[in-house]
């Protein structure tokens, strides 16, 4: 059984370290966000099985860390001390004549979102970004990264150009386009929606590069998922733009016929007995993914048992966080009547295994009831804020 070392930490340093303590383990893994070395631990970790996972390897051990979960800002006021080595797990925003402050940074790892200026984005040499770097003009006034614009955005606009990370959206008949043209107000964002009667006015508010779309007029947006029902309809109208997924169940067969418009960005999860109505009608989907009987989503944990896939159409678990299924399920009864989507772990009997890989499609984990780990290893672990080895 190989014994394995594994530390995790913000800052190790390693330049102490021992030949015995190396000699000890079959594998070692630091994975830290700063490794402060040595020349004579560099020599010795060399003749060994380790491996350094780390954002930054220096010889110097005054560092200061500074880690932000959510959103962090780099500003022209926010000078940093020296050597600082910053992690975000979330969002930076850079602001507007940071390239100074941004400078003083040793090294900056961001693990989702870096916002800034255009004239910045060729000065994050010490940035490392696993993730998205999103620009926006320097000057612009930001907007949400979604913008849906009504007819009050006009009491409030200014003769500038309006920034949206993700799109602008115009469906109020009662925006006047060409009240904002005379303004001076401009657009720059990568997506527009527009309705018929307000395009012609409109569109010159954009960038050339802006992708524009123009959907009828009426057309009720949704910028999350949603479930076709018919509480939906009365709310929002027979035109609907969904921009996410949309979910039917066995009440939308008949709200079908009623639709006038639909659009969807996302994926539609449309049962099977379904799948020819929706073909049919004025649906317009990214993807359309055929679910088994009734769904089940968004559930922490579920059991399936024998009598929810009794069912004539069966069952769909779809986003869920734990799924387990109780042991006297047959494997032909899994393959013909279950279906798994999108969830985190699921539990079954190692007879289940083979029939729950067939119905599975995006599942992060399978595990049977054997109740041994993946791999055969000896694993020790060491989480710390600072380690010293």
């Amino acid at each position: 059984m190989p014994n394995k070392l594994l530390i995790k930490a913000n800052f190790c340093d390693l330049r102490n370290v021992k030949e015995e303590t190396l000699a000890a383990y079959d594998v070692i893994e630091v994975r830290a966000n700063v490794v402060v070395l040595n020349d004579r631990a560099r020599e010795l970790i060399a003749r060994y099985p380790v491996t350094l996972k780390c954002d930054l390897a220096t010889d110097n051990p005054n560092i200061a860390l500074r880690s932000v979960n959510g959103v962090a800002e780099v500003t022209p006021g926010d000078v940093p001390e020296a050597d600082t080595v910053l992690t975000v797990n979330g969002e930076l925003k850079i602001a507007s004549g940071s390239a100074e402050v941004l400078a003083r940074y040793l090294q900056i790892t961001v693990n989702g979102q870096v916002y800034c200026p255009r004239s910045l984005s060729g000065k994050l040499g010490n940035v490392a970004v696993n993730g998205q770097v999103i620009t926006w003009p320097d000057g612009a006034v930001q907007l949400k990264s979604t913008a849906v614009l009504d007819s009050t955005f006009a009491l409030r606009a200014k003769p500038a150009l309006y920034w949206a990370a993700r799109c602008v959206v115009m469906l109020d008949p009662a925006l006047d386009a060409a009240a904002l043209a005379k303004q001076g107000v401009r657009f720059d964002t990568p997506r527009a929606i527009l309705a018929q009667s307000l395009a012609a006015q409109a569109a010159p508010l954009f960038e050339d590069d802006t992708d524009l779309e123009i959907v009828p007029d009426g057309t009720a947006y949704l910028k999350d998922d949603a479930e076709l029902t018919a509480a939906l309809i009365r709310r929002k109208g027979n035109k609907l733009y969904v921009d996410g997924r949309l979910t039917l169940t066995a009440e939308s067969a008949a709200l079908l016929p009623q639709l006038e418009y639909c659009k969807v960005t996302g994926t539609a999860l449309v049962p099977a007995a379904q799948e020819k109505a929706f073909s049919a009608s004025c649906v317009q989907a990214e993807k359309v993914q055929t679910v088994r009987g009734r769904l089940l989503q968004g559930q922490g944990r579920v059991q399936v048992d024998r009598w929810m896939l009794e069912a004539p159409d069966g069952l769909c678990v779809k986003g869920c966080g734990m799924v387990a299924l109780t042991p006297e399920l047959e494997p032909e009864l899994i393959a013909a009547k279950l279906m798994l989507l999108e969830c985190g772990m699921v539990q079954c009997t190692a007879a289940q295994k083979g029939a729950v890989q067939l119905v599975a499609k995006d599942v992060g984990f399978i595990s049977d009831d054997s109740g041994k780990p993946t791999e055969d290893t000896d694993t020790h672990m060491v989480r710390a804020d600072r380690y010293v080895m």
